[in-house]
């Protein structure tokens, strides 16, 4: 009997799965292909990877460093994504293969890293996602005639009451008394996260005198609705005094420049349910047993096809008390802020 070695692709969006190590080795070859990808409003391109399970004879991580092992010739599959609205087809784009980002070297091959992205359009704007609408992706062999399918919804901006949109009221930092971030829930948004980033400057002191802009970045537990379809009121609380002891974290005493505290923004970061019920699925096990089940919402394949959605509320400054803690307080003190 010949001996064969299987590989499966593995690929991480947001966050880190592991392959199935569970094969019949003496079974025949079936057809699998792997999909992921997050659709998101706020990127001017949409990428989606399209890989394939494969088996052959031999060493299976040498067969991973093949290209031909992991991807479909272009020639051999279409990828379709259609737009609907109201379960009424409105439109349908065929993506076009892409080898131009760059991936890092690993177990599988890197050269060429394939996905597929929606064509340009600036005179249709089919290029743009619209919020409104449900996407729905179909690949199909056309060597085999396997179809494969997925749907998801696109998660839509939350609305947000606190802090203000308004730039003009500045952000008090120095209250003794928790802070709220509160914001109603969008529609197909199921996990929330949140992250306060903190922009300044640094000047060099000594000639040329360059200039940097850097950030500091304070993540937040994710938080979930009750329903993606449904809006409800969330909200989270932070401590001011904690907001100078994370800027004490990510920034270094640096004697040779100077400093500027310029804004801070409220970044939410919205994943769809499906991506949460990818994510929930595949987190490392603390039980005796590390076997994983295996979530996917690809119709005749496996992997992930959902949508996310960045929305931030920008330029707010801290007021003055706020500023002087940051120059003189006994967090950020040292950090040599003007």
């Amino acid at each position: 009997m010949k001996k064969f070695s299987y590989g499966l692709i593995c690929f991480s969006a947001m966050l880190l799965t592991q392959c199935s190590t569970d094969v019949d080795l003496t079974a025949p070859y079936k057809e699998t292909t792997v999909v992921y990808g997050l659709l998101n409003p706020t990127d001017t391109v949409q990428f989606i990877r399209v890989a394939k399970a494969y088996l052959g004879e031999g060493n299976s991580l040498e067969m991973a460093k093949v290209s031909d092992s992991i991807y479909y010739p272009d020639s051999v599959i279409t990828v379709v994504l259609q737009r609907w609205k109201n379960n009424s087809f409105q439109d349908s784009t065929i993506l076009v293969r892409d080898e131009s980002i760059q991936k890092e070297t690993g177990i599988f091959a890197s050269q060429p890293n394939v996905l597929y992205r929606i064509p340009d359009d600036p005179v249709n704007h089919t290029d743009s996602l619209r919020k409104d609408c449900q996407y729905k992706l179909r690949i199909t062999n056309k060597q085999t005639g396997k179809v494969v399918t997925a749907a998801t919804g696109i998660v839509n901006d939350i609305s947000v009451s606190v802090p203000s949109s308004n730039p003009n009221i500045k952000l008090t930092m120095t209250s003794e008394y928790p802070s709220d971030v509160k914001w109603y829930s969008a529609l197909y948004g199921k996990v929330y996260g949140l992250v306060i980033r903190f922009n300044y400057q640094e000047t060099d002191l000594a000639p040329p005198n360059n200039v940097n802009f850097k950030k500091a970045d304070w993540t937040f537990p994710t938080q979930q609705s009750n329903s993606a379809l449904v809006s409800q009121s969330m909200s989270l609380s932070y401590i001011g005094e904690d907001f100078y002891k994370n800027l004490s974290t990510k920034i270094a005493p640096n004697n040779t420049v100077l400093r500027i505290g310029l804004t801070v923004e409220f970044i939410f970061t919205i994943g769809a349910e499906e991506f949460y019920t990818y994510y929930l699925v595949n987190q490392p096990s603390l039980s005796i047993s590390q076997d994983i089940p295996q979530y996917t919402n690809i119709t005749d394949g496996i992997g992930i096809f959902s949508s996310r959605n960045v929305f931030a509320i920008k330029n707010k400054q801290l007021d003055a008390a706020s500023m002087d803690s940051l120059r003189h307080g006994q967090y950020t003190g040292n950090l040599g802020f003007q």
